[in-house]
């Protein structure tokens, strides 16, 4: 689930993605942001209403049972350290759950913030810096987020 949420914030950063030059293609950005926009979307695989919301059975339609989920959840943290390990040698997350944190406490699914996620980041490309982009957080990225999501 993870690798499809994953894929497609990249598939998002790539077709969302409108600047002047092919130059500035959102491939371009600095290869420490490129895996932004697809790590802040792995996030949604990683949150237990959203997942109950769009997961059910392709034939009955039936929600997918809040058991199962529970396990998932459970199975995820089971394996926290092999993923904390990846992180912290990469650097990669701590800055897509910032802005995870930061989308929910406005609201997941809230359009306003979506749009504005889109026209601060993912339209740009590569066309203006990475530090420039992430003001979409209106503050300074910190780690706290990440903190909690390892339970440090």
């Amino acid at each position: 689930m993870r690798s499809i949420f994953h894929e497609f914030g990249h598939a998002l950063h790539f077709i969302l993605g409108a600047p002047r030059y092919a130059a500035h293609l959102s491939y371009e950005v600095e290869l420490d942001f490129l895996e932004f926009p697809s790590q802040l979307l792995e996030c949604w695989a990683q949150d237990f209403d959203i997942l109950k919301m769009i997961s059910c059975h392709y034939q009955t339609g039936e929600k997918i049972a809040d058991d199962f989920l529970r396990n998932y959840f459970q199975y995820l943290d089971e394996q926290k350290a092999m993923h904390v390990m990846w992180e912290v040698a990469t650097g990669l997350d701590s800055l897509a759950y910032d802005a995870f944190e930061y989308i929910k406490e406005q609201g997941l699914l809230n359009p306003e913030v979506g749009k504005k996620y889109t026209d601060m980041i993912l339209t740009h490309g590569a066309s203006k810096e990475a530090n420039q982009m992430i003001n979409f957080l209106g503050r300074e990225p910190g780690v706290e987020a990440f903190h909690k999501r390892i339970a440090l």
